[in-house]
C-alpha cells in the first residue's frame, strides 16, 4: 500500500473527487449540471478555492461536508469564505493563509495568487 502526500494532490483530483460526491448526494443531473471549477490548489497550506454558481453554491458547499477522501487520502473541508466576487475570494484566501503560515508567505505568494484568480 503506498501512501498519498498532501504534495501529490493536485486541483484535478479536488475537482474530481468533488463531483463524485455531487454525484452521490445529489445525483448525476445536479452533478452534470453543476458549473464547478477548482481556481487555486496549494498543497503547502492546503487551501483551494472552488468556484461554482450562485444558484448551485449550497449544493456544492454541502458536499464538500460530504468529501471525506481525495485520491485515497482521508480529508476533512471546511468552508472558510463564500465569496461574490474574484477580488473578496481572494482577499479571504490571504487571510486564510497569513493566519496558517505568517504574513512574510502572503506577501511572497499575493502575486502567485493574483495571478491564477484574475
Amino acid at each position: 500500500d503506498e501512501q498519498i502526500q498532501i504534495n501529490q494532490i493536485t486541483s484535478t483530483d479536488i475537482f474530481r473527487s468533488l463531483q463524485e460526491t455531487l454525484t452521490q448526494n445529489y445525483g448525476i443531473i445536479a452533478s452534470s449540471t453543476t458549473e464547478l471549477s477548482v481556481k487555486l490548489y496549494d498543497p503547502k497550506v492546503q487551501l483551494a478555492i472552488i468556484k461554482t454558481s450562485r444558484e448551485k453554491y449550497p449544493i456544492v458547499r454541502s458536499s464538500l461536508m460530504f468529501l471525506t477522501k481525495v485520491k485515497q487520502m482521508k480529508v476533512v473541508a471546511s468552508t472558510i469564505s463564500v465569496s461574490g466576487s474574484a477580488r473578496t475570494a481572494r482577499n479571504a484566501a490571504w487571510k486564510e493563509v497569513e493566519v496558517k503560515c505568517g504574513t512574510r508567505l502572503v506577501r511572497v505568494t499575493m502575486r502567485w495568487i493574483d495571478y491564477l484568480i484574475t
